[in-house]
């Protein structure tokens, strides 16, 4: 749709993980109630302009080559949504990423990689044609240890407002704290953009799946 109806014939769907650095991670692992800093300004700059910025350079590379792409997330027909049960999108990077086979979903709907959940995903429809990964994961939640093997549950206490749980993650409740007042302010004060709040991040630091697949050390 993005070059004309019927315009895609066949390429790739590519899936980038950006792990978060090690400093911003610790930073937030102390953190109790809120974000801290560094996670805030991850959100504000890291989210909201590099990986922006970073999408813009691949789908412009890989169209100079001559192979039509689009990175969906900065698509003009990408939408959110508000729904009763929380804010949904017309393009799931997590989604994408599972089905390229680069790892499963956390109880607390993150996406645990071979990188670990302290992440961010990218993705890119290209007509560049490329040998995909198989995906070899036997379940949706296969590298969740609470999923898995009924073990950890680290995310669920580490929630500041009770969103997780063994029943899974109430996206209404995260996305009022993540993005409401409060969160706007705290971000400005770090030197953040109020529109962007400050994040959470608390049920990706801290917790056994930061920076690895915790299934691998529990076998």
């Amino acid at each position: 749709m993005y070059f004309g109806k019927d315009s895609y014939q066949g390429g790739t769907v590519i899936s980038v993980v950006l792990p978060i650095n090690k400093k911003i991670r610790e930073s937030n692992a102390v953190q109790k109630d809120f974000a801290s800093k560094e996670w805030a300004l991850l959100k504000a700059y890291g989210d909201g302009r590099f990986r922006k910025q970073l999408d813009r350079h691949i789908e412009n590379f890989l169209n100079r080559m001559g192979y039509r792409t689009v990175a969906p997330s900065g698509a003009e027909w990408f939408k959110m949504y508000a729904t009763a049960t929380g804010v949904i999108s017309s393009w799931s990077e997590r989604h994408i990423a599972y089905a390229a086979g680069l790892g499963t979903f956390s109880i607390n709907d993150g996406f645990i990689t071979e990188k670990g959940i302290a992440i961010r995903l990218s993705s890119f429809v290209t007509e560049l044609k490329l040998t995909p990964d198989i995906r070899g994961a036997k379940s949706h939640t296969e590298k969740c240890l609470l999923c898995n093997k009924g073990i950890c549950g680290a995310c669920i206490k580490r929630c500041p407002v009770g969103a997780i749980s063994k029943e899974g993650h109430d996206k209404l409740k995260c996305y009022k704290f993540v993005y409401g007042e409060e969160s706007s302010k705290r971000a400005v004060s770090y030197g953040g953009i109020s529109e962007t709040g400050s994040g959470c991040g608390l049920c990706q630091t801290n917790v056994p799946c930061e920076c690895k697949n915790p299934i691998r050390n529990n076998n």
